[in-house]
């Protein structure tokens, strides 16, 4: 096997090598950008001769093949990845609007309407041409401003309108999540729950379509079990016990959890049983914040009610009767813990108390 040019071209053929056993062709990495025209030639008694063409083109990639601008933006591309350096750069197939910058290979984009622009980008080097396809998605806007909605079980809601600037779309959502209770509005994107859907976390994929150019943005819902006590607060002695009563919660059978911020009383999970109910004792004097979870179905509920731990102090006889010009001392009081502070309120003007 002899490989030879059969046109006289005056280039380095180095990168070329050929397999004299079994007739391989192989190209190295370090051949020149070019048009090859070569000859294979294969003897044994007679010969028989093989023309070639390779065409060596030049590197052009973009990490990205697209670029995303929203409606009535401009922008650019970034800079492409050339090897070698010093070709030119042409499109083909483009719009008006959409121009390159002929060494740099950057595209830059000026205001198009919402739509799908395709064309070529052309890069050549030593007469080779290496052609890659690029596409510009002029989108219009869609967002919701507030992307998710926390509802309580059994409760129904519904989510924010959404911020478009086209406003000739259709919205729409998979049927899956319409038939679990959660639905949409066509025309304007509100979501609707309905007070059936079940307690879980949602992603909602919300698609917008103008003109068959889609959009789609996920909304999060979230429904949690429902817990509530018939208290907003609690105040207690110091060191008294106390017992709350059951809660309402939907559904039922969901796990409990319980801690107590800022003290050091034993308040953990054994101080509340399966049904809600909880005791809490033990608490110096001060202001605490009881934090209540309820778990279903891996999703939870907190409540925080607050507490506060007053010190014990009462008269064994509140109302004292006493005679005009004498004096009278009460009972010393009962109190816990001892080496507080005793002032008089509403104490009357011109009185010795």
């Amino acid at each position: 096997i002899n490989l030879y040019s059969k046109v006289n071209i005056n280039t380095n053929t180095n990168g070329l090598l050929n397999n004299n056993t079994n007739g391989s062709l192989n190209i190295q990495s370090n051949i020149k950008v070019g048009t090859w025209n070569l000859g294979l030639l294969y003897s044994k008694i007679k010969s028989t001769q093989l023309n070639v063409n390779i065409i060596v083109k030049p590197t052009v990639r973009y990490s990205k093949n697209y670029l995303n601008l929203l409606n009535g933006n401009t922008g650019e591309s970034e800079i492409p990845y050339i090897s070698p350096f010093g070709g030119i750069f042409e499109l083909e197939n483009a719009n008006m609007n959409i121009n390159i910058d002929s060494k740099l290979g950057i595209v830059s984009v000026g205001i198009l309407d919402i739509g799908i622009y395709n064309f070529n980008i052309k890069y050549t080097y030593d007469s080779v041409t290496t052609v890659i396809p690029f596409s510009v998605y002029v989108l219009f806007l869609f967002k919701y401003d507030i992307s998710g909605s926390l509802i309580n079980y059994n409760y129904s809601g519904f989510s924010q309108q959404p911020n478009i600037d086209i406003y000739n779309g259709i919205f729409s959502i998979p049927n899956s999540y319409k038939n679990i209770g959660i639905n949409i509005d066509s025309s304007n994107g509100i979501l609707s729950f309905s007070n059936n859907v079940l307690v879980s976390n949602y992603i909602i994929p919300v698609t917008y379509n103008v003109s068959n150019l889609f959009k789609t943005n996920n909304y999060i819902l979230i429904v949690q079990p429902y817990i509530s006590y018939d208290i907003s607060n609690i105040e207690i002695n110091y060191l008294s016990p106390y017992k709350s009563n059951k809660p309402v919660v939907n559904p039922k059978s969901g796990l409990f959890e319980i801690n107590l911020e800022n003290s050091n009383a034993n308040i953990d999970n054994n101080s509340i049983d399966s049904s809600g109910q909880f005791i809490i004792s033990g608490l110096n004097i001060g202001n605490y914040e009881l934090n209540i979870k309820y778990t279903y179905n891996q999703v939870s509920n907190r409540i925080k009610i607050p507490i506060i731990s007053k010190p014990i102090f009462y008269y064994t006889n509140n109302n004292v009767s006493t005679v005009y010009n004498r004096i009278f001392y009460s009972d010393a009081p009962t109190i816990s813990p001892f080496f507080g502070t005793f002032t008089i309120n509403n104490q009357n003007t011109g009185t010795n108390i």
